[in-house]
């Protein structure tokens, strides 16, 4: 119904995924901004191209472009200063992993590596979705003398035999659910495309000098230039991130509260079993900080317990 009507109602699991789709990319932007300086959110960076590297070895796509989304958004593409701290292997790898899934000729650097795969894979969901809208508006479903269009059906009937195989392949790691509820609350969470973009403007704002810090860079103060943000960061409009998926624009999580508390319940039994070490029931200030680490601007929404032994 979806390349029908273009919509998503009546679809609740094509919905999910896009909202899971764009929940990740925002956590990504998030978790980036959440650290205060060039070279902090340049180690994020890097661990998300680590995570988005693993994904194309795993031949999940569609999560790896959701990563990949995530960092080459306009709200981090324009932070000179932390790209600046990125090294040339992460930026070699950015720039292969931004080729590969850009929509240049129609995906074509995608459509040859997925029909390389064998195996588990996950697909972009939104470039075959496209296929089907592109065929359902080219070709009328009868010819004349109310004929069946056969070759409308053969096409459309190979899109869904592949996607069917799909589902059936067996994925080569098993889920961890701990770490599923964990990050479930955090990836349902909604912030929006200009409340993103101006902590990444007070992070680096445009009138900033665009060197990192020397020691960032091993570099002497008299090594650093005097440019300013003029010549060097571009207007919001004028950035785009070459492979964020506009068919999944738009998608955000809706807010309803038993949900919110299911996924609530869940993440606090899994942050107790995953965090709390001794095993007291309690969470202390040192492994509240190992959990905050995953959590941007978790301060606003939780409010730390203290440790039985804190207490007076």
């Amino acid at each position: 119904t979806y390349s029908i009507k273009n919509t998503l109602q009546d679809n609740p699991r094509l919905e999910r995924s896009i909202q899971f789709f764009n929940g990740l990319s925002t956590w990504i932007q998030c978790m980036v901004l959440s650290k205060m300086t060039p070279k902090q959110r340049a180690e994020i960076i890097h661990k998300f191209l680590d995570v988005a590297k693993y994904l194309r070895e795993l031949q999940n796509f569609n999560t790896c472009l959701a990563v990949i989304g995530g960092i080459s958004h306009s709200a981090l593409a324009r932070l000179s200063k932390t790209m600046m701290c990125l090294s040339s292997e992460d930026i070699k790898l950015l720039t292969e992993m931004t080729d590969l899934l850009s929509s240049n000729s129609n995906y074509a650097q995608y459509r040859k590596n997925l029909s390389e795969c064998e195996g588990f894979k996950i697909p972009i969901i939104g470039v075959h979705l496209k296929d089907i809208i592109s065929l359902h508006v080219a070709l009328q479903d009868r010819l004349e003398y109310d004929l069946i269009n056969f070759r409308k059906l053969v096409q459309l009937s190979i899109i869904f035999r592949t996607l069917n195989n799909l589902q059936v392949s067996v994925p080569p790691v098993q889920p961890n659910n701990d770490l599923i509820n964990l990050l479930t609350l955090s990836l349902d969470l909604s912030y929006t495309e200009d409340e993103i973009y101006e902590l990444s403007l007070a992070r680096e704002p445009r009138s900033s000098v665009s060197s990192p810090d020397p020691a960032s860079r091993g570099m002497h103060s008299s090594e650093t230039t005097n440019d300013s943000s003029s010549d060097v960061y571009k207007k919001k409009e004028q950035v785009h991130s070459p492979v964020f998926a506009d068919w999944a624009a738009g998608v955000s999580q809706t807010i309803d509260i038993q949900t919110i508390q299911r996924h609530v319940n869940a993440m606090v039994e899994a942050v107790f079993t995953t965090y709390d070490h001794d095993r007291d029931g309690y969470i202390s200030h040192t492994e509240f900080e190992e959990i905050a680490q995953n959590f941007p601007f978790i301060d606003t929404f939780t409010v730390l317990d203290a440790d039985q032994y804190d207490r007076n």
